[in-house]
C-alpha cells in the first residue's frame, strides 16, 4: 500500500539467503526470518510490519513465486541460466496480480504462484524462455526485476482504490 508510504516484502527462511541467490531475494525485498531467534516470527513479523513493507503487488504471487522457480530449478539440476529463464517466465506470467486484502484470494494466489513456479522451472530446464522484448521482460533476470520492482513504485493510484473498495465495505449501505 504504497499510498500509505509502505514497502512490500515476503519472509523466508533465513537459510534460503545462502549462496547465488541470497542477492535476488533481498532485491526483490524478501526479509530473512531466523525462527529460532529471541520473538520467533511474530517480532520478526512485527518489525517487517513496522518497517512498511507492503504494496499492490502480490508478494506471495510475484515475489515468493519468482525465488519459488528458482529454488525448484536448482533442485531440478538447473543452474544459473535456467534459473534467469525462471525469473523471466515467472515475471512475464504473474506480473500485474495484485493483492487486495482477500484471504480466500490469497489462497488462490498462493496456488497459482505454486504451480506457475513449478511450471516456469520445467519450461526453464527445457530451455524455453520469453522474449526480452515481451512487457517487462529484459535481457537478464536482473533488469527484468528492477522493471518489476519500478512498476511496483508505481502503484500508489491503484493502492488508494483499493483501499476505498475495502473501505466502502465497512460502510453500511443506506
Amino acid at each position: 500500500l504504497t499510498a500509505l508510504g509502505l514497502r512490500a516484502g515476503t519472509m523466508i527462511k533465513d537459510s534460503a539467503f545462502k549462496g547465488p541467490f541470497g542477492s535476488v531475494l533481498r532485491w526483490f525485498g524478501a526479509i530473512p526470518i531466523n525462527r529460532r531467534a529471541a520473538g520467533g516470527v511474530v517480532g520478526q513479523s512485527a518489525d517487517a510490519f513496522a518497517a512498511g513493507y507492503l504494496s499492490a503487488l502480490c508478494g506471495v504471487a510475484i515475489k515468493a513465486g519468482i525465488g519459488a522457480s528458482c529454488g525448484v530449478v536448482y533442485a531440478m539440476g538447473g543452474g544459473h541460466d535456467e534459473a534467469e529463464r525462471a525469473v523471466k517466465i515467472m515475471a512475464a506470467t504473474l506480473t500485474g496480480m495484485i493483492c487486495d486484502g482477500a484471504k480466500v484470494g490469497c489462497a488462490l494466489k498462493v496456488s497459482n504462484a505454486s504451480e506457475m513456479a513449478v511450471r516456469a522451472a520445467e519450461l526453464a530446464m527445457r530451455r524455453a524462455e520469453v522474449p526480452d522484448d515481451n512487457g517487462i521482460v529484459a535481457p537478464t533476470a536482473e533488469k527484468t526485476i528492477q522493471n518489476l520492482a519500478e512498476l511496483g513504485r508505481s502503484m500508489e493510484s491503484v493502492d488508494q482504490k483499493i483501499i476505498q473498495i475495502m473501505l466502502k465495505k465497512l460502510t453500511p449501505a443506506r
